[in-house]
């Protein structure tokens, strides 16, 4: 497969580095920093080319036209926005992968789009889009949703959920055998079990397993029925209420507008122009101009 990776960042040279390791892949790293693409061809069977990712030229360069697959992973979203465009229209490369962080190209509506979750992105032919900010934050958003859970993972559009919670002393399962847990549950309610960690070492679950305090236990299940699995393996803990969020970047901003509805949001913000911003765009969250790190404005404000 004939590669194209845009940016030579901590991202892009991950990605070649594994990428690069199978020996069918053709790889081609494309940065407008020369020394940074010299230090990753001194230690990896790659091609660089010095230039601007975004430019036709650049790409035809790199040989776009017989390319596979392209990976837009710059720091810029419009670099990598364009370059997909570009990579679609011009060279016809099948796959088109970018890299966007902001919000606003995620979330603005395009009438008649196949995908309205991708928003404005659709129009710019990318066939895939990662978003960091946004997998941190529907990372959170699921902790938030079952307290006390470690870990919670979407599948199938959200209507299943992997689950990582630690047994705790009041589950009805503590202490009993993986078989028992039909007693308790209601009919049409089920989950599969899928591992279990103890002390650090795997275990893999049979119907006769015994599940211990202490073991972190990892199930699946559907969207309906996760709270109803967690009681099974520690008593039910009050819900979270409150929540104060330090800082309002990209992911804080992000987390807020998902959870205000819910919640009782509170989101400290040092840069004052950043704080106006915030407090336009939020409709129920109460904003707080001033440091994360200053005891009395967390004080003041129940922390």
């Amino acid at each position: 497969m004939k590669i194209l990776i845009l940016g030579s960042g901590q991202v892009g040279s991950t990605v070649a580095q594994n990428l690069a390791s199978v020996p069918s892949n053709d790889v081609t790293i494309i940065d407008i920093d020369e020394k940074a693409l010299n230090r990753i061809s001194s230690r990896l069977d790659v091609q660089t080319i010095v230039g601007n990712g975004a430019s036709p030229f650049t790409l035809e360069q790199a040989g776009a036209a017989d390319s596979d697959l392209l990976l837009a992973l710059t720091r810029s979203d419009e670099t990598n926005i364009v370059a997909s465009k570009i990579a679609a229209d011009l060279f016809n490369i099948p796959s088109r992968i970018a890299r966007v962080r902001s919000s606003e190209y995620l979330e603005y509506p395009v009438d008649g789009s196949d995908n309205p979750e991708e928003g404005s992105l659709n129009i710019f032919g990318i066939t895939e889009t990662i978003s960091p900010e946004q997998l941190v934050t529907e990372q959170l958003v699921g902790l938030l949703n079952y307290t006390s859970s470690l870990q919670v993972l979407s599948f199938a559009n959200d209507q299943v959920r992997m689950v990582i919670v630690q047994a705790r002393k009041g589950g009805l399962l503590i202490g009993r055998e993986i078989a028992d847990i039909n007693q308790h549950l209601l009919e049409g309610v089920d989950c599969q079990i899928c591992a279990i960690y103890r002390n650090n070492r795997l275990i893999v679950p049979t119907p006769q397993t015994v599940i211990i305090e202490g073991d972190e236990v990892l199930f699946a299940a559907d969207i309906n029925s996760v709270e109803a699995i967690m009681r099974e393996l520690r008593p039910k803990e009050a819900r979270t209420r409150r929540i104060m969020i330090a800082g309002g970047g990209n992911i804080g901003y992000r987390l807020a507008k998902q959870l205000e509805s819910k919640y009782d949001i509170k989101i400290i913000e040092y840069k004052p122009h950043r704080a106006e911003w915030l407090a336009e765009n939020l409709d129920n969250t109460l904003v707080l101009q001033g440091s994360a790190t200053d005891e009395t404005l967390l004080d003041e404000e129940y922390i």
